[in-house]
């Protein structure tokens, strides 16, 4: 959790700085930090990869709404 928080802090600094970016999560695991990261990062999109199919199904479904919205794909 404390993580998060920081990496929240991080992303939003970089919000007003970046144009449109397309970041790549390698080893998403359940999808946390992603998350994290889409929520802070308003118009970012996001790819996914991991090597485990259960992670990428654990974080389908944990960014549903990201999915629904175009906003993330996966590897």
């Amino acid at each position: 959790m404390l993580l998060r928080g920081v990496l929240a802090g991080v992303y939003a600094q970089l919000a007003g700085r970046l144009p449109r970016p397309v970041v790549l999560d390698v080893g998403t695991g359940r999808g946390e930090n992603l998350a994290t990261l889409l929520r802070s990062l308003a118009g970012t999109e996001g790819v996914t990869l991991d090597v485990s199919a259960e992670a990428l199904h654990a974080a389908r479904e944990q960014l549903a709404e990201e999915w629904r919205r175009g906003r993330l794909s996966a590897v």
